[in-house]
């Protein structure tokens, strides 16, 4: 997991709590090819699948189920959306969600404001499964009053993002060692991409008549 911002320009988004709070973009689903899916680098690819560090030895597959992820790895889309604060937060995370098969946890890596590494944590639910606002959640370091690996309520990441906003760096999901999940879908702010192999469009033959002449 890096501790550096999304680098590519317009990577960013900058929302404003109503826009995360108000009309929701019109759902749409985006296919995602095994092929497509790229590897964590110095920082986030912007607007991509990737598979976060460090990379677990399997690789991963695909097929008309769905995406399979061998732990341990961590499967992200990066999208760096700035100015979020609590009630934007909790917004994204009840429209968050996820299917498939196995055992996966949620996650949604942050920067709190400032430019050290401590500012970074990611957020997950402490089970697995589409992210609730109803259940602890966990933060993966100390920053903002949360302490590292702890669950506390909901209410209190909501409390650490404040009113100033912070920046949301991506998310996605992650597989522990020794688990073997199938992703088949994901969804995030409105839009859902599928995982499993992708199905090529039907061409339709065009009929052939034969020509007729009148006179």
């Amino acid at each position: 997991m890096k501790f550096t911002k999304l680098a590519a320009v317009g990577a960013t988004l900058a929302l404003a709590v109503g826009s995360v709070l108000g009309a929701s973009l019109a759902a749409s689903a985006i296919e995602v090819p095994v092929g497509d899916i790229g590897v964590e680098g110095g920082s986030y690819p912007a607007g991509e699948w990737f598979l976060g560090l460090p990379v677990g030895a399997t690789p991963l597959t695909q097929d008309a189920t769905g995406m399979t992820i061998t732990g341990q790895n961590q499967l992200l889309y990066g999208q760096s959306t700035e100015g979020v604060d609590g009630a934007a937060f909790e917004a994204l995370i009840d429209g968050a969600a996820f299917t498939g098969t196995g055992t996966m946890t949620f996650q949604v890596p942050v920067f709190f404001n400032g430019e050290a590494n401590t500012d970074f944590t990611t957020l997950r639910p402490a089970v697995p499964g589409s992210p609730s606002t109803s259940t602890d959640w966990i933060s993966s370091r100390s920053v903002a009053g949360l302490t590292a690996n702890t669950p506390v309520p909901f209410s209190d990441i909501l409390d650490a993002f404040g009113d100033s906003g912070i920046e949301v760096l991506g998310f996605g999901v992650f597989v522990d060692p020794g688990q073997t999940a199938v992703l088949a879908s994901l969804t995030w702010d409105g839009v859902t991409w599928t995982f499993a192999t992708p199905v090529p469009a039907v061409v339709p033959t065009p009929i052939q008549k034969p020509a007729t002449f009148t006179g």
